[in-house]
C-alpha cells in the first residue's frame, strides 16, 4: 500500500492554502484601501461664487446653474459699478481680495432665494429700450414683453412722418397706468424730436413720484415733453377735470391690470409678495374690467379721453388719425386678446392683434379709420 499522501488529502491541502492565500490578499487588498482613504486630501470647499450659485440654482431655477450664473454676474456688475471696480471675468478670486462685496452679494442671494425678492427691486434699476429706470416696490417691474411692443411702437410711429403735412399740433399720446413711467417715456424718448406730446397717469401717488425720478434720471434722453397725473380712470368727475385741464388725445396706450383674482391666487412669492396688487389684478374673472373702461372713454362723451372722430379729410391730412392705431392696449392671454378686439370693434373700425417675441398674443391695437400701417 502506497504510504504517501492520499490524493484526497494532497487536494485538501491544496485548497486550504489557495482559502489561506485569498483571506490575505483581501485582508491585504482592504487595509490598503482603508489606508488610501485615510491619506486621501478632502475635496476642497467650494468657492463664495460656487456656493451661491448653487444655491440661486436648486431656489429658484431647478438646479439650472446657466441662469443662476447669469443673475450672479448681474449682481457682481452691479455692485462693481457701485464700487467702481472692473467686473472681473470670474467672482472666485475677486470675491477673496473684496470680502465687502463678497458679504453683500451674500446679502441680495438671501433676499433672493429666502425672501423671494424680485431681482429689478435688489439691484434698483432695469434697462427699458436705452432707458435705465429706477424700481422701486411696490411699483410694477417693467416686463420685456412691454418693451418689445412699446419700441414696435415707436418704430411704427416712426415710420409715418407725423407733422408733414400740417403742423397744426403734435400728435398727444395718453399712457393710463403709467406706473414707473416706462411706455411714457420710451415713447417721448424714441419719436421724432417736437413731434408729440405724452401724458402719463396713475391712480397710485408712489407709482407717479417714481416716473417722476425716472423722468429726471432720463431727461437727457427725452426729445418730447412728458408729462405726468394724478387719475384714477374709474372716476368720471377726474377724468372730466383732466380733458378739461389737458384737452383730449389723439391715441391711448395702457399696460392696464388683466390678472384675474384666480389667476393672481397661483402666481408665485417674488409677485405677491412684492409688487402692487392694484396694478395688476381685475375684480372680474375675464381680466375684462380696465379694458371695458378704457375703450368706453375712448367713446363720444362728456367723460371721453380721446378724439372720438376723425376729420372728414383725415386720409389726405396729418396721419394723426389716418395711419396711426388710437388704441394701444397690452393683453395677458390669446383668450383675452380675442375679447378684448371684439370690445373695441364695436366702436373703432376694426382692430388688429400682435404676437410677442414668444408667439404669444401681446397687444391689440385698433383705429378708427379704415387706412392704418
Amino acid at each position: 500500500m502506497y504510504k504517501g499522501t492520499s490524493l484526497f488529502a494532497r487536494s485538501t491541502q491544496i485548497n486550504n492554502t489557495t482559502h489561506k492565500m485569498r483571506q490575505r490578499l483581501i485582508q491585504t487588498l482592504a487595509t490598503q484601501n482603508i489606508r488610501s482613504r485615510l491619506v486621501r486630501p478632502a475635496p476642497a470647499p467650494l468657492s463664495i461664487e460656487n456656493q451661491l450659485t448653487q444655491k440661486l440654482a436648486s431656489s429658484l431655477f431647478n438646479g439650472d446653474l446657466i441662469q443662476a450664473k447669469q443673475e450672479f454676474r448681474w449682481m457682481l456688475d452691479h455692485l462693481c459699478t457701485n464700487s467702481k471696480h472692473a467686473t472681473p471675468s470670474t467672482g472666485i478670486d475677486f470675491l477673496k481680495a473684496n470680502p465687502t462685496i463678497a458679504e453683500k452679494i451674500g446679502e441680495y442671494v438671501k433676499e433672493r432665494t429666502e425672501n423671494h425678492k424680485p431681482l429689478q427691486y435688489i439691484l434698483g434699476t432695469q434697462p427699458f429700450g436705452e432707458l435705465d429706470l429706477i424700481v422701486r416696490q411696490p411699483v410694477l417691474i417693467p416686463r420685456w414683453e412691454t418693451e418689445e411692443w412699446s419700441l414696435n411702437l415707436c418704430t411704427m410711429l416712426n415710420n409715418v412722418d407725423l407733422m408733414s403735412k400740417v403742423e397744426r399740433r403734435k400728435l398727444r399720446i395718453l399712457d393710463i397706468g403709467t406706473g414707473s413711467g416706462c411706455i411714457a417715456l420710451l415713447l417721448a424718448s424714441k419719436l421724432p424730436k417736437g413731434r408729440v406730446e405724452v401724458f402719463g397717469i396713475d391712480q397710485s401717488q408712489v407709482a407717479l413720484e417714481l416716473a417722476l425720478e425716472n423722468k429726471a434720471r432720463n431727461k437727457g434722453l427725452l426729445q418730447n415733453p412728458v408729462q405726468f397725473s394724478k387719475l384714477d380712470i374709474m372716476d368720471d368727475n377726474a377724468v372730466r377735470s383732466f380733458v378739461q385741464a389737458h384737452g383730449d388725445v389723439d391715441m391711448i396706450v395702457s399696460n392696464p391690470p388683466y390678472i384675474t383674482p384666480s389667476e393672481y391666487a397661483e402666481l408665485t412669492p417674488d409677485v405677491k409678495n412684492w409688487e402692487d396688487p392694484c396694478a395688476l389684478v381685475t375684480e372680474d374673472g375675464l381680466g375684462l374690467q380696465f379694458y371695458r373702461r378704457i375703450i368706453e372713454l375712448s367713446v363720444a362723451s362728456e367723460s371721453s379721453l380721446l378724439h372720438s372722430t376723425a376729420p372728414q379729410n383725415a386720409s389726405s391730412m396729418l396721419p394723426l388719425y389716418a395711419q396711426v392705431p388710437q388704441l394701444v392696449l397690452e393683453v395677458g392671454s390669446h383668450q383675452q386678446a380675442t375679447l378684448v378686439s371684439r370690445l373695441s370693434d364695436d366702436y373703432f373700425k376694426h382692430s388688429r392683434i400682435l404676437k410677442d417675441l414668444a408667439g404669444q398674443d401681446r397687444v391689440v391695437i385698433a383705429y378708427q379709420s379704415d387706412i392704418n400701417l
